[in-house]
């Protein structure tokens, strides 16, 4: 991806690599904090983020002088998988739902067979950075959304989709 801006960009590669592992575990805690929110424990939430920001700043100032952006990605990256687990946590202790269980297991193939593909397609596609980005994450999306149809839907969620296909 950074190829697209310029080779003098691939420098960040190890960074941009860490910052999305930070990401996946932001975005596969989904909506904790908002949870938070509207069970009222905004104050919680608050606490979560005055943490999370001492958290980020402490690990910067230890790991950039020595690493660089690298470090600086390593501190939000560890600063986002602990502000959310503290707010799946907190979720649980006062909501007391847990939005975890072993339905979550069937998103894993779908995930390894979208995320080989993808990199197959990387591997191999011809043309510059763009085309191959492209094309990696059209046929990783495709590839993904098939196998998650195949393997991934539960006998509830096939039914409503079903469902629905048949009013239209």
């Amino acid at each position: 991806v950074l190829g697209v801006f310029g080779a003098g960009f691939a420098q960040g590669r190890d960074a941009l690599l860490i910052l999305l592992a930070g990401q996946l575990v932001n975005i596969a805690t989904g909506s904790a904090g908002f949870v938070l929110i509207m069970a009222g424990r905004t104050g919680w939430d608050l606490l979560v983020i005055g943490v999370a920001l001492a958290l980020d700043l402490l690990l910067a100032i230890l790991l950039c002088p020595r690493y660089g952006m690298t470090g600086a990605a390593v501190a939000n990256a560890v600063t986002f998988a602990v502000s959310n687990a503290a707010r799946l946590a907190l979720v649980r202790k006062f909501v007391g739902i847990q939005p975890y269980d072993r339905n979550y297991a069937r998103l894993v193939p779908p995930a390894l067979v979208g995320g080989l593909t993808m990199l197959l397609v990387h591997l191999g596609a011809a043309g510059g950075y763009l085309v191959n980005l492209v094309l990696t994450g059209a046929a990783g999306a495709g590839v993904y959304g098939a196998a998650y149809l195949l393997l991934g839907v539960t006998p509830g969620e096939r039914r409503v989709a079903l469902s629905l296909l048949r009013r239209r």
